[in-house]
């Protein structure tokens, strides 16, 4: 599990997050990190948090998101976007700068578990040029945090039904050299 102050860093992109306040920290009432975003830098595909509240505070450069099918829209310095639980959403840096955020996640469950396994792929280049992991490994993540990350039909619908699968092929929601506090892979016990 996350522990304050730890930092995890995505070599393949650029992006950095620093976890300010963990699920152990807030009872996990709770998550809250910085997180830094090179130009171009951008989440890989719209989603939605069913049961979380995410919000961003943007304290440097500019954040660009869309909330459903609407504009995007654009938010710079000091200024807060609130997405309620279940919105589907995007976000990205389209500016010239750097962009740096505090984001929050309400409550936080396992989200920082979630956020270990990703950057751990791709810090050791265990997912496609475009940042989205092979298919059964996305299916095994997918559908083990579908409460904390959900994305549209017709994938929420191909990673349920892939989620065993992959799972007997070896792949798993989270790995020990990510997430190292945590049970044995396979456990019931997160």
């Amino acid at each position: 599990m996350a522990r304050r102050g730890e930092v995890i860093e995505d070599p393949m992109f650029g992006e950095r997050m620093t976890f300010l306040d963990t699920s152990a920290d807030t009872n996990g009432e709770l998550l809250r990190l910085q997180l830094v975003v090179p130009v171009g830098g951008r989440v890989p595909f719209p989603h939605a948090h069913p049961r979380q509240q995410e919000s961003f505070d943007v304290q440097h450069g500019t954040l660009s998101y869309r909330l459903g099918f609407r504009r995007s829209k654009t938010l710079g310095q000091g200024e807060r976007l609130v997405i309620p639980h279940g919105a589907l959403h995007a976000w990205w840096n389209a500016a010239d700068s750097e962009l740096t955020a505090i984001v929050e996640f309400r409550p936080a469950f396992r989200t920082e578990i979630f956020l270990e396994t990703t950057f751990g792929l791709f810090r050791d280049r265990r997912v496609h040029r475009s940042g989205v992991p092979n298919i059964w490994q996305l299916a095994a993540l997918m559908s083990e945090f579908r409460h904390e990350m959900w994305v549209p039909s017709p994938l929420s619908i191909l990673f349920r039904v892939l989620g065993p699968a992959a799972r007997a092929r070896g792949y798993r929601a989270w790995y020990s050299e990510y997430s190292p506090d945590l049970p044995a892979p396979g456990s019931t016990e997160v």
